[in-house]
């Protein structure tokens, strides 16, 4: 998951939903946890329930954005826990907590402590990004299948950069990934391209500032748990 800088802001809502420009224009439209690219479809998600934490329904530091299918695995699981039960896009630098591999696969980072492989797994499951769905035409949860697909137009990418590596070239990938969303499937893809990681932190809106400031690879996050 891309970690993020909500920010801040002197704006109140009397109604959560009207907090969703602010939110995209902050963040862009994607999901904070699949990174499916969504131009329609974003809610604004409540990171902690509206309905087991009412005081908070309106507070902006509560918000995310997410799609149908990851508001509806994650529904009101956390209606007694604590927000540190999971990793947060807001506050941790979520990039380290999973790998992502060929086919759209998420798994939990095998580097990580074993107390973070726990929470790791936890917060997979509290999303449901574990799930597969492209063997399933008709699966309504197509997030695996999309980052699939994603994870092949990125190394069809990587490859031709190989052949033939023009900064008209690279632009145009960046471009193509900001459209298709799933950032951390790019990220992963051109891992060992410096500069195409430092073009994918900057083009996606307020990814957090929590990489290393010459290999791009991610480090821990300042008073994050991750």
């Amino acid at each position: 998951m891309r970690p993020v800088e909500r920010g801040s802001t002197d704006d109140t809502f009397d109604e959560y939903q009207k907090a969703k420009l602010l939110l995209t224009t902050r963040l862009g439209h994607y999901c904070s946890f699949c990174e499916r690219h969504l131009p329609a479809g974003l809610a604004v998600e409540h990171m902690q329930p509206k309905k087991p934490f009412p005081d908070l329904e309106l507070v902006w530091e509560n918000f995310l954005l997410a799609c149908v299918n990851c508001n509806s695995c994650k529904g009101t699981k956390n209606k007694s826990e604590a927000l540190d039960v999971y990793f947060w896009v807001d506050r941790d630098n979520t990039s380290r907590a999973f790998t992502y591999s060929k086919g759209g696969l998420i798994a939990v980072n095998p580097l990580l402590a074993t107390h973070l492989q726990a929470k790791a797994t936890k917060t997979l499951e509290f999303l449901g990004l574990e799930k597969l769905s492209w063997e399933d035409p008709k699966a309504k949860d197509n997030r695996q299948s999309q980052r699939h697909d994603t994870w092949n137009q990125a190394e069809m990418f990587r490859d031709d950069l190989l052949e033939e590596d023009t900064q008209k070239r690279r632009d145009y990938i960046v471009t193509y990934a900001q459209k298709a969303g799933f950032w951390s499937v790019w990220m992963t893809v051109f891992k060992d391209d410096p500069d195409m990681l430092k073009r994918f932190i900057k083009a996606f809106p307020n990814t957090a500032d929590c990489f290393h400031p010459t290999t791009f690879q991610p480090v821990p996050r300042v008073n994050g748990a991750i």
